[in-house]
């Protein structure tokens, strides 16, 4: 046998193995892409069976998020109300791991657990082109944290107007981390709520429920207690934070279930439902 030939064998032979691996591929895909289809199909037909309609199988593609360990950081912190507060600030520790910050642009006060409450003063917290939702992402990032517009809700209270985000780390929501914004006509009156700290330390290597799992934990829960669900429209996967007054803690993953009877959430790694 030439040389021409033996090369067009070669050529031939690996066309034909290239061609037998990307079919175990694709055939490994359409087995998984099956496997798929039928644990959704099962699911939500175990959940008819209770009377409670899936609305979107789709959610049940969402993965838990990895926990968190998260720490107080007081040189970020200072750093952080120097941007809202001034560079002139000062910082009084109040006792209980609880400081109070004053500038020439307002107050505040921050505690280990997340908890603050920010009083700019007048001039301070303009609000941009009237938009308000807009005005308070614009202020948050100052603090150093992170929201998706998405997450707003708006309201008023008396003449006030009121704003609230829901706090994202890494783009996950931080279900437990709420920031209330109270607006005049003008500006921002004040901002409180929980924010998540400064410094992840390490994640920790624990196992979390998938959203298979979670959903049967929920159904268990129903029927070990009185409450009743008929449809469940919304699944998100996200975090708690779970924090100690000394400033360490941690974001622990959930799942928060949305149903036609309120919300409900599952902790990522315990399973227990709130």
């Amino acid at each position: 046998m030439d040389k021409g030939r033996v090369k067009n064998f070669i050529i031939i032979l690996l066309v034909v193995v290239n061609l037998f691996f990307a079919a175990i591929v694709l055939m490994d895909k359409l087995e998984a892409e099956s496997v798929r289809r039928s644990a959704h199909e099962n699911l939500a037909a175990v959940l008819e069976s209770s009377g409670i309609t899936l609305r979107d199988t789709s959610l049940l593609d969402l993965e838990a998020y990895a926990p968190i360990h998260l720490r107080r950081d007081m040189d970020a912190e200072l750093s952080m109300m120097r941007a809202v507060l001034g560079n002139d600030v000062y910082r009084v520790d109040k006792g209980g791991n609880n400081y109070f910050y004053s500038g020439s642009q307002g107050q505040a006060q921050l505690s280990g657990t997340g908890e603050f409450e920010i009083l700019p003063a007048s001039g301070y917290g303009e609000i941009k082109s009237g938009d308000l939702i807009g005005t308070a992402m614009d202020y948050i990032k100052k603090l150093g944290l992170s929201s998706d517009r998405a997450t707003a809700e708006s309201g008023t209270d008396g003449e006030a107007n009121i704003v609230t985000l829901t706090c994202t780390w890494d783009k996950a929501p931080v279900f437990n981390c709420r920031i209330k914004f109270t607006f005049s006509q003008s500006e921002i009156l004040l901002i409180e709520g929980r924010r998540t700290l400064d410094m992840p330390v390490t994640d920790k290597d624990y196992g979390t429920i998938d959203a298979f799992t979670a959903l049967m934990r929920f159904l268990d829960a129903l029927s070990e207690s009185d409450q009743t669900c008929n449809e469940i429209f919304g699944l998100e996967s996200g975090y708690m934070l779970n924090i100690s007054v000394s400033g360490d803690g941690s974001l622990i993953p959930y799942w928060k279930i949305l149903t036609d009877t309120g919300e409900y959430t599952i902790d990522g790694i315990t399973g227990r439902v709130d």
